[in-house]
């Protein structure tokens, strides 16, 4: 499992490009840089969007929980499921303050 600190600062990859067609739910991550495509679900490209601009760990999992209005421990495992896919797939990283 994921074991990264609260205080971690993360942000979208260089080339990552974000398209979502949420008439249709259909939501996407592309790698202008290797050509890879990510297909998304909601939540996905929700935590994917927010981090367009650097945050720390601890408030996008904040942020995560109020507006999926879910609790703590489901919110915790969710969100560091996709953290964990995204990072493994190149589409987030760590950023140094």
């Amino acid at each position: 499992m994921l074991d990264i600190k609260p205080e971690t600062i993360l942000s979208i990859e260089n080339g990552i490009v974000l398209r979502s067609l949420p008439e249709s739910n259909q939501y996407y991550a592309f790698n202008t840089v290797t050509g890879d495509h990510f297909s998304l679900n909601h939540t996905g490209f929700w935590v994917l969007d927010k981090l367009n601009q650097p945050i720390e760990l601890f408030n996008l999992e904040s942020a995560y929980i109020e507006t999926f209005s879910i609790r703590r421990s489901l919110g915790t495992k969710h969100l560091k499921e996709v953290i964990a896919f995204s990072l493994e797939n190149a589409l987030i990283k760590e950023v140094n303050p």
